[in-house]
């Protein structure tokens, strides 16, 4: 269920959030770029600015994060580990509190994008 209030009860400024979260998840070595979604797009919208390949919501009380990313040839669970933490940290920053549940996309894998050593197993 949606919680009353939703997002905005939670996130101050849901689309700076969204905005920081992407940015951050883009930094991270191995990541090739954000995806909109497949299937569906997941995007942050606030006034005249959209954040593709970042949603959240509040359902029963919890606050869920989704990011979509693609990523190029490496250990794909390193990596997953690396960017909930990436997440995590700068949803505590920006709100204040934990994300409940993450929700990590990887949309596609580029097997052509270089990866440095240290992310690649």
């Amino acid at each position: 269920m949606v919680e009353p209030g939703g997002l905005a009860g939670v996130v101050s400024d849901p689309v700076a959030l969204a905005a920081a979260i992407q940015q951050a998840v883009l930094d991270v070595p191995g990541i090739v770029g954000i995806s909109p979604g497949r299937g569906f797009v997941e995007s942050t919208y606030g006034p005249g600015v959209t954040v593709q390949g970042v949603g959240m919501g509040v359902y029963s009380g919890r606050l869920e994060v989704s990011v979509h990313v693609v990523v190029g040839p490496m250990a794909i669970p390193a990596l997953a580990r690396r960017l909930r933490g990436v997440i995590d940290s700068v949803v505590r920053q920006h709100a204040g509190r934990a994300a409940d549940i993450i929700n990590l996309y990887i949309d596609d894998v580029v097997l052509g994008a270089g990866v440095s050593e240290d992310v690649a197993g």
